[in-house]
């Protein structure tokens, strides 16, 4: 989140940790276009996407060689431009439509 912010995208979360919480999930779902996720790529980040319920969402997966968003970022300006412009891109999908409280298609698209 601290990273998104630093990017511009006031409007991020962080669900940290791998516990599952009914009362943010609905909270989340409140959003009538979805959510963008973005998971960690280690064994509890996965986990914990699992758990997600959403309605509609696109999740975004950072390149294979790094384990977070921040990391990749941290590695180069170039990252940040990539990712910035995937954000983007999603950003543009998930306001093409609502879900009226149904689930509705979700992406998973991942950063090369």
């Amino acid at each position: 989140t601290i990273r998104l912010r630093d990017m511009g995208y006031l409007n991020s979360f962080a669900m940290c940790g791998t516990h599952k919480s009914g009362y943010i999930m609905r909270i989340l779902n409140r959003c009538k276009h979805g959510i963008i996720r973005i998971p960690d790529r280690d064994k509890a980040g996965l986990a914990a996407l699992r758990q997600w319920e959403c309605k509609r969402s696109v999740t975004l997966m950072v390149n294979i060689k790094y384990k977070d968003i921040d990391e990749m970022c941290r590695d180069s300006d170039d990252n940040i431009l990539w990712v910035k412009e995937y954000i983007e891109d999603c950003v543009n999908w998930i306001k093409s439509s609502t879900h009226n409280n149904h689930n509705c298609l979700s992406e998973t698209v991942t950063i090369l």
